[in-house]
């Protein structure tokens, strides 16, 4: 999977020295964008995304610092790192006004290439890492939106299934008739209280028992479908059921 390229912005009105910084920069396989001018570099941070911004302070029109505090005004672009280049004025006062304005590194020309470079490396590797947290972040929101909404179907089908149990355990208390509920062994998964008033059988006692163990007249299951059989009491007495 070929890795995705990240943007950096160039800002210089001197053309040469945009074309220095990219044959710096060229070979580290990123978007590398050239803005002659403060108000260039505005327009393309209305659009587009950048990693890192190469401001150099000596302009004219607005100069570096006057550009980066429009950019700091931006939402999407107040925590762009910003490294400043400068030819003039050195003072201790003019480093401070950069970093004021939210600079992340301050370099005075002519600077060592590969100083420079080394510091848009890392910064690249820094972008990536952050969007790669975003990513996953994103993912993560997704998961935990998809498992509550599962949870949530989950929820109703319990409170649904809850309510089938209320009406059968309902029907099974008040009926006046022996009900089983029977699993697809045969076997007695519920009774109802009737079966317990006729046949003498708690509920608990017959839970799990084959159906057919109640009977005295034993046979074939669908020979037994709609006939009269003896069912064996828990006193031992045989008892005629018609059941269906």
């Amino acid at each position: 999977m070929t890795e995705e390229k990240v943007s950096i912005l160039l800002v210089d009105d001197h053309i040469e020295n945009l074309v220095a910084l990219e044959a710096l920069l060229s070979d580290l396989g990123q978007n590398l964008v050239r803005a002659p001018s403060g108000i260039d570099a505005l327009r393309f941070l209305l659009h587009q995304e950048f990693a890192l911004i190469i401001l150099d302070v000596d302009m004219p029109a607005i100069d570096g610092f006057e550009t980066a505090a429009l950019i700091r005004e931006r939402e999407k672009s107040r925590h762009t790192p910003i490294i400043f280049l400068t030819a003039v004025n050195k003072a201790e006062q003019h480093v401070f006004k950069g970093y004021s304005l939210g600079a992340v590194d301050y370099l005075t020309k002519p600077f060592v290439p590969e100083i420079l470079r080394s510091k848009v490396v890392a910064f690249v590797e820094l972008h990536k890492k952050k969007e790669q947290v975003k990513r996953q972040t994103g993912l993560l929101q997704q998961m935990v939106a998809e498992l509550a909404s599962s949870n949530d179907e989950i929820r109703k089908l319990n409170v649904a299934l809850q309510s089938e149990r209320d009406f059968v355990s309902t029907v099974l208390d008040n009926a006046g008739s022996i009900i089983v509920v029977l699993d697809s062994q045969q076997k007695i998964i519920r009774a109802s209280r009737a079966f317990e008033r006729i046949l003498g059988y708690s509920q608990e006692e017959v839970a799990g028992s084959p159906l057919s163990s109640f009977f005295v007249s034993a046979g074939p299951w669908n020979d037994l479908a709609q006939a009269e059989n003896y069912w064996t009491a828990k006193d031992g007495t045989s008892r005629l059921i018609a059941w269906s």
